[in-house]
């Protein structure tokens, strides 16, 4: 009886030390037709990774003045300590992309991931944020992942 309880402790243990990968691609149905989700699907299925990570970036940098990612993080170069390379960078740079998408996808990945800035700053540098709860979001996870705003 013993080695069974130890047994189903270990497993209990297991499983909550395991990371739960949550994924980008659990929009609501109808969540489809919106013009950013048109316009993401639209870059080549390749290159998305690296277009949410600028376009995270980038959101961060111009819309919350408060949380300036140049100098809260000095040390930090972009875009060479991004998790994509500089090509890529430069190439999603200046890309016209529909009005206000960047500050909404920064927006909506932080409410619907609850994320902080500093999280959603690490996921751009690490393509991958573990949470305390286990909970871990990747950003080559690019499923149907955009964008419903």
């Amino acid at each position: 009886m013993y080695s069974l309880s130890v047994l189903v402790l270990l497993i209990v243990a297991s499983a909550a030390a395991t990371p739960r990968f949550n994924t980008f691609s659990q929009n609501a149905p109808g969540d489809t037709d919106t013009e950013a989700n048109q316009f993401f699907h639209s870059i080549p299925e390749e290159d998305r990774k690296a277009f949410l990570v600028v376009s995270l970036v980038l959101g961060l940098e111009e819309n919350w003045p408060a949380f300036p990612v140049l100098l809260r993080y000095p040390s930090l170069k972009i875009p060479q300590d991004l998790s994509i390379s500089q090509e890529l960078y430069e190439k999603y740079k200046h890309v016209d992309t529909p009005p206000m998408f960047r500050r909404n996808l920064v927006t909506w990945v932080m409410n619907k991931f609850h994320l902080t800035p500093q999280e959603v700053l690490t996921l751009c540098l690490k393509s991958v944020i573990c949470l305390p709860d286990g909970t871990c979001f990747n950003t080559g996870d690019t499923g149907d992942l955009c964008c419903p705003f």
